[in-house]
């Protein structure tokens, strides 16, 4: 009979979750650490997921219906308040997680009481092939940076100390078309430590029915991006950095590949982008918002990206001036030193 106060509860939420919730809950129960509980909480599912999760007998696994449709935000609100462990590991349905993953994290958590949420990095793969892997930053003083373009930890890769969020009566924001995961951690890292650990301990599916493939739809883009600008204003004010409107619409392009896949010289001319990344990386020093290497790391990924996925546009002058750029590389070394903290710790699990 399982434990009535394990340590970690695994936070899983299902809709609609038949083609691989399955696979999902098995990558759980097969850990190398054992004193956790699964909370399932189905969210009033129109397919099989109920009757493929009924099926499971391993009793670590607890499934709970909603009476009624509550969206995600508020069912992850309902299992933290239903969650018996000292750590909440969240997990999505249609994810994979390492075997190592929660031992890891709780190692993690247990020497370090000071932090907050712990994450990780993911391998993202795609339902009709191809991989990549997503390095999150490491340390505190990264995450706050990063956090100002986008969210600095992956949500279903996250585990989060529970006191610290009933203390602070933190919860998702359950506003339709919200960027809940976003949301909370920018909340969280305003107040406590945030890190990821450098090992890949999430295997991502991009499989066109996950949420974020849903919530980047067309016709939910506008109302996205009100919300995701909101997080990013209240992000920058807290580095000291009050962007204009039109430096706030840069900020948004910026804060993700797709996006900066978009620019338009015509729109946002290259020295206009640099000059307001050196921008965003002065007052963060300046501020004491985080070390320059940190704010110089991060800003420079992102003219990196720039100068990457437009070259095109720039031309002969503006590219070799770019590549010129000290920005660029400290892009580039930012890059090489998170990779090889990466790919250091790969054969250790």
């Amino acid at each position: 009979m399982i434990d009535k106060h394990p340590t970690v509860t695994v936070l899983m939420p299902v809709y609609n979750g038949e083609r691989y919730i399955l696979e999902a809950v098995k990558s759980v129960l097969g850990q190398s650490y054992t004193d956790f509980e699964l909370l399932v909480i189905d969210d009033c599912s129109s397919d099989s997921s109920v009757t493929i999760l009924e099926a499971v007998t391993d009793p670590r696994m607890i499934l709970v219906s909603n009476t009624h449709n509550m969206g995600l935000a508020a069912t992850l609100n309902r299992g933290i308040s239903l969650a018996k462990g000292t750590w909440i590991a969240r997990m999505d349905q249609d994810d994979i997680a390492h075997r190592e993953r929660l031992r890891l994290q709780v190692d993690f958590m247990e020497r370090h009481p000071d932090v907050a949420v712990c994450g990780c990095g993911v391998e993202v793969f795609y339902v009709h092939g191809g991989t990549h892997r997503h390095y999150f930053p490491l340390s505190y003083d990264a995450v706050k940076v990063e956090a100002l373009f986008n969210s600095p930890v992956s949500h279903p890769g996250a585990m989060i100390r529970k006191e610290v969020l009933i203390a602070g009566a933190y919860q998702y924001d359950e506003a339709p078309n919200n960027v809940e995961d976003y949301d909370l951690f920018s909340r969280l890292s305003h107040q406590y430590p945030i890190v990821n650990l450098p090992y890949f301990l999430l295997r991502y599916r991009v499989s066109g029915y996950n949420e974020t493939m849903k919530a980047e739809a067309p016709e939910r883009a506008a109302i996205r991006k009100e919300a995701i600008t909101r997080v990013q204003a209240t992000n920058l004010a807290k580095a000291g950095i009050q962007p204009t409107a039109r430096q706030l619409d840069l900020h948004y392009l910026l804060s993700l590949t797709a996006r900066i896949q978009q620019l338009n010289d015509s729109t946002y001319s290259l020295n206009e982008i640099k000059a307001y990344l050196y921008h965003i990386r002065k007052q963060i020093v300046r501020t004491g918002f985080a070390h320059r290497s940190s704010a110089a790391g991060i800003t420079g990924k992102v003219f990196l990206k720039v100068v990457i996925y437009n070259a095109r546009l720039w031309g002969l002058r503006k590219g070799v001036a770019a590549i010129c750029s000290r920005m660029l590389w400290d892009g580039i070394w930012h890059l090489l030193a998170l990779r090889g903290s990466y790919l250091l710790k790969i054969k250790r699990i």
